[in-house]
């Protein structure tokens, strides 16, 4: 007797093809969200003179304390010192200046890299007795539209009466980074008083305790 060969017909075919490809599109994996970019991403073209080219998330504590003065430092037990001290709830280390030259005082913050890398500056703020920072600081860092919003943040910022409030990102993007600069008076003097700061996922609070 001779073999029937018998097909469906073409309409169920079709279907049966469609519900497996259907199939194997529910079942592969969805590719994950790219992370928010925080920019500017800083570079040394965005900090001004006064900073002598030391850029947060890249210079390292030895690079800062070779530039300014360090009248003392304090740093966490577990990176071998002797005080709690913490920035944006992780272990970190607290240098603070002596005035030299256009420099009044100031402060620096620094936490060691994943993994054990170098500690990398993280805050500074230094206060002057030299005009232009604040200027520099408009001229040259807001003039990037991105500079006057952050993402995921209705905080408003631009320039300010005589100075500024900006934000910025990380040289690698994934952090936001607070960028201020205040004019005041000291003793009847003019003074400025510059901060750039990362904005870890801990938020921004510093704490240094003492024994």
């Amino acid at each position: 007797m001779p073999t029937v060969l018998r097909l469906a017909p073409l309409g169920i075919a079709a279907l049966l093809l469609a519900s497996a490809c259907s199939e194997e599109s529910a079942a592969a994996p969805s590719a994950p969200a790219a992370a928010p970019s925080h920019a500017p991403a800083l570079t040394k073209e965005l900090v001004p003179p006064l900073m002598s080219g030391l850029v947060p998330g890249v210079a390292t504590e030895a690079d800062v304390t070779a530039v300014f003065a360090a009248s003392e430092t304090v740093k966490d037990k577990s990176l071998g010192g002797t005080a709690k001290v913490e920035y944006g709830e992780k272990p970190a280390i607290r240098a603070t200046f002596a005035p030299k030259d256009a420099i009044l005082r100031g402060e620096a913050w620094f936490v060691p890299d994943d993994g054990g890398g170098p500690a990398r500056l993280q805050r500074i703020e230094l206060v002057t007795k030299e005009p232009g920072t604040c200027k520099w600081i408009v001229e040259n860092v807001g003039k990037d539209p991105e500079a006057s919003r952050r993402i995921g943040s209705n905080r408003k910022f631009g320039e300010l009466k005589g100075g500024a409030n900006y934000s910025g990102g990380s040289p690698d993007g994934k952090q936001p980074v607070d960028i201020e600069c205040h004019p005041s008076t000291r003793d009847g003097a003019a003074i400025e008083t510059v901060v750039y700061g990362i904005v870890s996922p801990g938020g921004s609070s510093m704490r240094v305790q003492t024994e």
